[in-house]
């Protein structure tokens, strides 16, 4: 599996990236997700001087809020997804990338931005349930 993606919670296409802030600061990029013209060229002129940090982050949320736009990263075992959506949004919209992409035992962590909910579970628990959210909704925690 390649490290990092970004996916479309309108349509649930999926575009692997090499840095989500990197690559959603192409306007090219940006509008082939989704981005209208103003936030694609926002975007692309927004200052980010160090490889992490504040600016960075700033990016992010933008291209998420613009584009209702999910971020995707691998970490080995384990996955994150990451969206200023709900986190019944988030899955919804990456039900199809889950299914592509996911082992039964991969641990799914899930992120509403800026400040939470965090949901995490094996990615075969969601199978189980059918996206039987009142049962995930307990496993529901406050980001740390």
């Amino acid at each position: 599996m390649k490290e990092g993606a970004w996916i479309e919670a309108k349509t649930g296409a999926w575009h692997w990236i090499d840095d989500h802030a990197d690559w959603i600061r192409r306007p090219a990029n940006a509008r082939r997700v989704g981005l209208p013209e103003a936030a694609a060229v926002r975007v692309a002129t927004m200052s980010r001087r160090q490889l992490s940090g504040p600016e960075r982050n700033a990016i992010l949320i933008a291209a998420m809020r613009e584009g209702s736009l999910i971020r995707f990263r691998g970490h080995g075992a384990y996955v994150t997804f990451e969206a200023t959506l709900t986190v019944e949004d988030v899955l919804s919209a990456s039900a199809a990338f889950m299914a592509a992409n996911l082992g039964p035992l991969t641990q799914v962590c899930i992120n509403q931005l800026p400040s939470g909910p965090q949901i995490s579970f094996a990615y075969q628990e969601l199978g189980r349930h059918a996206l039987d959210a009142p049962r995930l909704a307990g496993q529901i925690s406050s980001k740390v």
